[in-house]
C-alpha cells in the first residue's frame, strides 16, 4: 500500500486480502516482514483482511532521530530496582500509531495480534481502545511486570550488544541474535534470506533503542488486562529464553477467560515449523470474534 498519515508520522502499510480485519504489530526493531508470508496468505485464505506495518522508528516509517538515543544499559538498571527514567516515547504512543493505521484504513473493529513487543503494543490497543478491538492475540510476550524483565543471560547479552554500522553487520548481528533466543535447532540457511532483506531494506540502531527503551520502562498492564472482556489468545514457546514462559502464563492468567497455547520446544520466534500451527490457532481464535 505504502505510507500514511498517522497523527505527525508516516507510517509504512501493507495489505492483504478482503474480510475481516487482522491487525498484526510486530516487535523490537522488526519490520513487518518478519509476519511470515505464510501466515498471512493462511488468514487471507480464510477470509480476512491482514493488515501488516512498520512501527515508528523502524522500517520505512518514520524515524524519530530529534528525540537523541536513549543509555539503555542506565535506563535497565534503573527500572530493575524500581526507579522511573524519561524515554522519548512510550508503548501507549506505539498502541495509538497502531489504532491510528486502523482509522485511516477506516477500520472500525479489528482483530489484534502482537508478537514480542508488538505483544505489549497489542495488549495496551486493548486496554485503552477496547472499542476497536474484536479479538486479542499476543504472542511471545507479557503484562510488564518487573520480574518479567530478568531474561536468561545470552537473551540479555544480545540486546545490549553493540549497535551495527553497516548491512552487512546488521544482517549478522540479526542472526547472532535469533541463534542466541529462537527456536533450536537455528536454521541459519532458512533465515539469512529474511535477515538480508530486513537490513538492506532498512536498519537503523537507534530507532530499536528508542522501542527498546519503551519496552524497558512500560508500566505493568495485568490490573488493566483484568478488565479486558473481548476474546484473548495467548501463544507462547516454553524454550523461550528472552521472553521466558511466565510472561505468557502471567498474561493468561491476567485476561479472563483467556486461551493459552504452549509451544512445545519453540524460543522467541515463529519459525517456519510453527507457521501451519499459529495459522491454525489463529484462524479458529478469530472466529470467536
Amino acid at each position: 500500500m505504502g505510507l500514511v498519515d498517522v497523527g505527525s508520522l508516516s507510517l509504512w502499510v501493507e495489505e492483504a486480502g478482503e474480510g475481516d480485519p487482522v491487525l498484526l504489530i510486530m516487535g523490537l526493531g522488526s519490520q513487518h516482514l518478519f509476519w511470515p508470508d505464510a501466515l498471512v496468505d493462511a488468514l487471507v485464505a480464510a477470509g480476512h483482511r491482514v493488515i501488516r506495518f512498520d512501527n515508528r522508528d523502524v522500517g520505512w516509517s518514520t524515524k524519530l532521530d530529534a528525540l537523541g538515543v536513549p543509555p539503555i544499559r542506565a535506563i535497565a538498571r534503573r527500572r530493575l530496582v524500581g526507579l522511573s527514567t524519561p524515554v522519548p516515547y512510550g508503548l501507549e504512543e506505539m498502541a495509538d500509531d497502531a489504532v491510528g493505521v486502523l482509522e485511516v484504513l477506516g477500520v472500525d473493529r479489528a482483530h489484534v495480534v502482537g508478537a514480542s513487543m508488538g505483544g505489549m503494543i497489542a495488549q495496551l490497543v486493548a486496554i485503552r481502545h477496547p472499542d476497536r478491538v474484536r479479538t486479542l492475540t499476543s504472542v511471545m510476550s507479557h503484562t510488564g511486570e518487573l520480574s518479567h524483565l530478568l531474561v536468561h543471560p545470552k537473551a540479555a547479552r544480545v540486546l545490549l550488544q553493540a549497535p551495527p554500522r553497516t548491512v552487512d553487520e546488521a544482517t549478522r548481528v540479526l542472526l547472532e541474535t535469533f541463534r542466541a533466543v529462537g527456536t533450536q535447532p537455528f536454521d541459519e540457511a532458512a533465515l539469512r534470506p529474511l535477515a538480508e532483506r530486513h537490513a538492506q531494506r532498512n536498519f537503523h540502531p537507534p530507532g530499536s533503542a528508542r522501542q527498546l527503551a519503551a519496552s524497558i520502562t512500560a508500566r505493568p498492564r495485568t490490573r488493566a488486562l483484568g478488565a479486558l472482556r473481548m476474546p484473548a489468545l495467548v501463544v507462547h514457546g516454553d524454550r523461550d529464553p528472552l521472553v521466558p514462559l511466565r510472561g505468557g502464563l502471567a498474561t493468561a492468567r491476567a485476561i479472563p477467560g483467556a486461551t493459552l497455547s504452549v509451544y512445545r520446544g519453540f524460543g522467541h520466534d515463529i519459525p517456519r515449523v510453527a507457521w501451519r500451527r499459529l495459522a491454525d490457532d489463529l484462524s479458529a481464535h478469530l472466529r470467536r470474534g
